[in-house]
């Protein structure tokens, strides 16, 4: 996944509806110029395993590799 224009999830955008596994993945690279999660945004159900997140970005916002908004559910293991 690369950069794209975005206001909330650089390289995965999951609402609140959402169920989303990243699984022996890297998110690298991703921008939210002014928003939210340059790498990943979760107001829904996250499971991160074994993942790598490097050099996500959020210019003007919140939350450069991951933003996990009140109404997100997020698991983290074995991840950089």
């Amino acid at each position: 996944m690369g950069p794209r224009p975005a206001k909330k999830g650089g390289g995965i955008f999951n609402d609140a509806s959402g169920v989303v596994n990243v699984d022996s993945s890297t998110l690298a690279g991703n921008t939210v110029p002014g928003g939210q999660g340059g790498g990943i945004y979760n107001s829904g159900k996250l499971v991160v395993t074994a993942t790598t997140f490097s050099q996500n970005a959020v210019s003007a916002g919140l939350g450069g590799a991951l933003l996990n908004d009140v109404t997100g559910i997020l698991v983290i293991t074995n991840s950089t």
